[in-house]
Protein backbone atom coordinates (compact mmCIF):
# COMPACT_ATOMS: atom_id res chain seq x y z
CA UNK A 1 0.00 0.00 0.00
CA UNK A 2 1.41 3.23 -0.79
CA UNK A 3 0.69 6.64 1.38
CA UNK A 4 0.06 10.00 -0.22
CA UNK A 5 0.95 12.74 1.74
CA UNK A 6 -1.61 15.45 1.50
CA UNK A 7 0.33 18.24 3.53
CA UNK A 8 -1.83 20.51 6.56
CA UNK A 9 -5.25 19.95 7.48
CA UNK A 10 -6.04 22.77 9.72
CA UNK A 11 -5.75 26.36 8.91
CA UNK A 12 -4.40 28.95 11.68
CA UNK A 13 -7.06 30.27 13.41
CA UNK A 14 -7.79 33.12 15.69
CA UNK A 15 -8.59 31.17 18.68
CA UNK A 16 -6.77 31.58 21.91
CA UNK A 17 -6.48 27.92 23.26
CA UNK A 18 -4.02 26.50 20.30
CA UNK A 19 -2.72 30.02 19.26
CA UNK A 20 1.21 28.23 20.20
CA UNK A 21 0.22 25.44 18.47
CA UNK A 22 -1.48 21.89 17.29
CA UNK A 23 0.21 18.80 18.49
CA UNK A 24 -0.29 14.89 18.60
CA UNK A 25 -3.71 14.12 16.44
CA UNK A 26 -5.25 10.97 16.94
CA UNK A 27 -8.23 9.91 14.00
CA UNK A 28 -10.83 7.85 14.12
CA UNK A 29 -13.16 7.00 11.28
CA UNK A 30 -16.69 6.22 11.80
CA UNK A 31 -18.30 5.20 8.64
CA UNK A 32 -18.01 8.97 6.06
CA UNK A 33 -17.18 10.45 9.28
CA UNK A 34 -14.05 11.50 10.66
CA UNK A 35 -12.79 12.42 14.45
CA UNK A 36 -10.05 14.29 15.00
CA UNK A 37 -8.77 14.70 18.65
CA UNK A 38 -5.73 16.89 18.79
CA UNK A 39 -3.23 18.86 21.74
CA UNK A 40 -3.90 22.45 21.48
CA UNK A 41 -1.46 25.05 22.80
CA UNK A 42 -1.70 28.15 24.19
CA UNK A 43 0.64 30.79 25.74
CA UNK A 44 2.46 29.83 29.29
CA UNK A 45 2.46 26.58 28.14
CA UNK A 46 -0.94 25.49 29.01
CA UNK A 47 -2.72 22.24 26.70
CA UNK A 48 -6.37 21.29 25.91
CA UNK A 49 -7.48 18.50 23.81
CA UNK A 50 -9.16 20.31 20.12
CA UNK A 51 -11.81 18.34 18.57
CA UNK A 52 -12.72 18.70 14.83
CA UNK A 53 -14.71 16.90 12.87
CA UNK A 54 -14.64 15.84 8.80
CA UNK A 55 -17.90 14.76 7.18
Amino acid sequence: MEATKHGVILEKTDRTFEELGVLNPAIYQDENTVHMFYRAAKRGNFSTIGYCRFE
